[in-house]
């Protein structure tokens, strides 16, 4: 395999990496990349929300059957109602 030039391996120290790689990789398209990230996130977001609103649910029940007083966490369910 031939030697690379002096110029290929010029290249080759000053690659990008990480999301600069990235962005370099889609050219043209780095806009709808950029949008697709910002998607994934609200999808992200959008899983996790039955968990938190299952949690509030429990916590709002617990209070109200068990008259417990939840001191001792910082986050109260009763502050959303």
């Amino acid at each position: 395999m031939p030697e690379a030039s002096a110029y290929e391996q010029q290249i080759m120290k000053k690659r990008k990496k990480g999301i600069a790689r990235l962005m370099q990789i889609a050219g043209t398209k780095s806009v709808y990349l950029i949008v697709a990230c910002i998607i994934a996130v609200i999808a992200v977001l959008a899983q996790i929300t039955p968990f938190v609103t299952v949690y509030l649910l429990v916590l709002v029940f617990l209070k109200t059957l068990c008259g417990y007083r939840f001191s001792g966490l910082s986050f109260r369910a009763s502050h959303l109602l």
